[in-house]
């Protein structure tokens, strides 16, 4: 996620206090990424504009802090040129004459850190939706093809459009995908937890390469030869004799000509003799 050096404008002095109070007592809150910290309060030698300054990671940095330090200097400046950091002391010595503007900075930064968990848990809550829809997808795919790798389900047609490396690391982590230990070491398959769940005692073989092309363009929609070539690791030539034989069976049926030819399901299509 990155580090990041942040202002968040202050008023007074006191008020820095508050925020340091603030983002110590959510920095192990389960709804927030990572880690932020209090650095230091710092003056714009120009203006005699107040920063507290907060650094960390990213995305909790942002959370209460929307003014990025590098973007407050020119490229070829320095630091020390702009600001000055204020001896930590002040900060003590002004929170103790003004301990309403300690309050007053410890509930505005509060307040945003609130917002944030909200934000993080609707954002975990979407996520959590996602995997569900795609698990389905996740399991048929694996038990098509036996285990694979993270890479080849990621990039798997039947995953178009989306960032499966999350997804997949969110079933592994609940216990339902599992590295390979076997033959495809390094690959993964789905757990003992996740075939009892499917109602499987055991992973059933692979389906072979024709079921594999009924099975891909059910999931996958139209396809060419040369993405099922590609798909299934065997030649073109095979790829089109196993395809010739779908059509004489309607199975599948192609679809325009050409180099833009594809093959796509037939409606006559028999479901059981392909699952």
């Amino acid at each position: 996620m990155g580090y990041q050096e942040a202002f968040r404008p202050i008023g007074h002095l006191a008020e820095s206090a508050g925020i340091k109070r603030a983002i110590e007592e959510y920095k192990d809150h389960p709804h927030l990424p990572e880690y932020c910290i209090y650095a230091c309060t710092a003056r714009e030698k120009s203006t005699g504009r107040l920063y507290a300054c907060i650094v960390g990671q990213r995305c909790r940095v942002m959370i209460v802090a929307g003014i990025f330090v590098d973007y407050c200097i020119p490229y070829d400046g320095k630091y020390s040129d702009y600001y000055e950091d204020l001896d930590e002391k002040l900060v003590e010595a002004a929170a103790s004459e003004r301990p309403d503007l300690v309050e007053k900075g410890y509930r505005e930064a509060v307040s945003d850190f609130e917002r944030g968990v909200e934000i993080e848990i609707e954002r975990e809550e979407a996520f959590r939706e996602e995997v569900l829809r795609l698990w389905p997808r996740v399991s048929k795919l694996i038990l098509a093809c036996g285990p694979m790798t993270e890479q080849a389900i990621a990039s798997h047609p039947m995953f178009e459009g989306r960032v499966m490396w999350n997804v997949l690391a969110d079933l592994k982590r609940q216990g339902l995908l599992v590295c390979d230990e076997g033959v495809a070491r390094g690959a993964l398959r789905l757990s003992d937890k996740a075939l009892q769940e499917l109602g499987l005692s055991q992973m059933p073989e692979p389906k072979d390469d024709e079921k594999m092309i009924v099975f891909l363009l059910s999931e996958c929609g139209p396809l060419s030869t040369a993405a099922l070539s590609a798909l299934l690791d065997t030649s073109t030539k095979k790829v089109l004799s196993m395809l010739h034989r779908l059509i004489d069976e309607e199975m599948i049926v192609p679809v325009g000509r050409g180099r833009s030819r594809r093959y796509q399901i037939s409606g006559k299509r028999d479901d059981e003799g392909v699952a």
